[in-house]
């Protein structure tokens, strides 16, 4: 590793202090201009560099912090300390290798593996990055186009949408941006120019992996963090607008990929047509129950009609459009409730299923970049806290994905309160009663179902 790291550094140092010296960013005006998009979803393209291409001592490959607003360890935190580093060596594991077998595939080389286990990019160029795994072009873009030019005078007064837009890195201090990268994994998403289709579908759940339940921010708050939240984000509001902006993002991502299921399930040929609908658009324990318990004669043969549209995204989205007033409420709750009652009939139809999906999927677009600009209050975080640990009435409103959900937001809005509000009693769950929800939601060692 060491000799590796080595080579790469100089490497860097020529190229950096070589021909590929990039034409001074100050002059522009364009570059410096207030007035760009906020976002982009067509980045440029270029080839990836690798993470060696980051390790240099003199860049981002220090034992140690040796800045503030670069802290110049960045790499050494990522190879050290986060799992992204291990995403490709996984699937050289006894799990992989027996999920790889019971799909008839090699998971160390088929695209629906490397999709996200290594970093996400088309062509020749990703090949030498698998041992990589999910590393620094995953989530700041592929690095051919600002390597240069972001080590140079002038670059840190150049805008974000700018940075993104012209030289494709990813505008990851945008919390909207930044959970629209993770959500490409963690959620999915479908095949576009420079990237192959993500998708854990029921068929790889079967075969072993686990389903995908991501909440943007926990898995926040888990990470080993190579970077300084500045700025909005360093407001003590950060934690509930990560929450908020995260279940946003994540349900448009996740409709995002309803609509290519759906565009999938209706392609001609039969050899590439794909199933619909697809089970794991449903809750798992729809059909997934303890065999120990006793099951009336109504629910012991289940069926087509027995199962339960419950996106584990969307479980929370109504509420909270109910509880923000800015946004159009009524056409959010309208569109899920259509959306829910179409993927709960008994043979959804898959092109209503799109057109409502891409509908809601547009509104939930602009609600989060309206979130992701707006700093969020006590009050308004204290009601949809105080909303969203009430009691179920109904039965959408429970089971182990909500209240898995549920346990998840109370977090993340308590931790915002506690800042905002620190020496005001606060109503809301104590600790003990926290601690002992999760142990309740707990998966037991070695299986992917809850205890109870």
């Amino acid at each position: 590793m060491g000799a590796r790291f080595f080579l790469f550094a100089i490497v860097l140092t020529v190229f950096l202090g070589g021909a590929h010296h990039a034409r001074s960013l100050v002059a522009d005006p364009l570059e410096r201009s207030s007035t760009a998009p906020r976002r982009t979803e067509h980045a440029p393209v270029g080839k990836l560099r690798g993470a060696g291409s980051c390790s240099s001592v003199a860049c981002h490959g220090s034992a140690a912090p040796t800045g503030r607003s670069i802290l110049g360890n960045e790499h050494t935190t990522w190879a050290t300390q986060d799992k992204h580093s291990n995403a490709y060596l996984v699937l050289f594991t006894d799990r992989s290798r027996a999920i790889a077998n019971a799909l008839g595939i090699d998971a160390t080389r088929s695209e629906r593996c490397l999709g996200c286990h290594a970093t996400p990019a088309r062509g020749a160029s990703r090949a030498a990055t698998f041992g990589d795994g999910v590393s620094c072009e995953a989530c700041h873009g592929s690095a051919e186009k600002w390597i240069g030019p972001h080590t140079e005078d002038g670059w840190e007064s150049v805008s974000p949408a700018v940075k993104e837009q012209r030289f494709g890195l990813f505008a990851t201090k945008d919390l909207s941006r930044r959970a629209a990268v993770c959500a490409g994994c963690h959620v999915g998403s479908p095949a576009k120019e420079d990237q192959i289709a993500r998708d854990v579908n029921h068929d790889l759940i079967a075969a072993g992996h686990p389903a995908l339940r991501f909440e943007f921010s926990a898995y926040l708050a888990l990470i080993a963090p190579h970077w300084t939240e500045k700025g909005r984000n360093a407001q003590p509001d950060f934690a509930a607008r990560a929450w908020a902006v995260g279940q946003v993002v994540c349900a448009k991502a996740a409709l995002d990929v309803l609509q290519d299921r759906a565009a999938r399930s209706q392609i001609k040929m039969q050899s590439e047509r794909t199933p619909w609908p697809e089970l794991s658009d449903y809750s798992c324990f729809s059909c997934h129950q303890d065999l120990t318990k006793t099951l009336d004669h109504s629910t012991e043969a289940r069926s087509r009609e027995s199962l339960t549209w419950r996106n584990w995204n969307l479980t929370l989205i109504a509420e909270l459009a109910e509880r923000d007033p800015g946004v159009a409420r009524g056409s959010i709750k309208r569109d899920h409730d259509a959306l829910s009652s179409l993927m709960n009939s008994t043979e959804p139809n898959p092109e209503d299923v799109s057109r409502c999906a891409d509908r809601l999927a547009h509104s939930l677009d602009r609600w989060s970049q309206r979130l992701d600009a707006d700093s969020l209050d006590a009050r308004w975080i204290q009601d949809v806290a105080t909303a969203i640990s009430a009691p179920r009435e109904s039965a959408s409103g429970s089971g182990w994905d909500a209240d898995a959900q549920r346990y998840l937001a109370t977090v993340a809005l308590q931790q915002s309160l506690r800042r905002l509000v620190p020496n005001e009693r606060l109503r809301s769950l104590d600790r003990p009663k926290l601690e002992r929800i999760r142990d309740a939601l707990k998966f037991k060692v070695g299986f992917e179902s809850p205890r109870d």
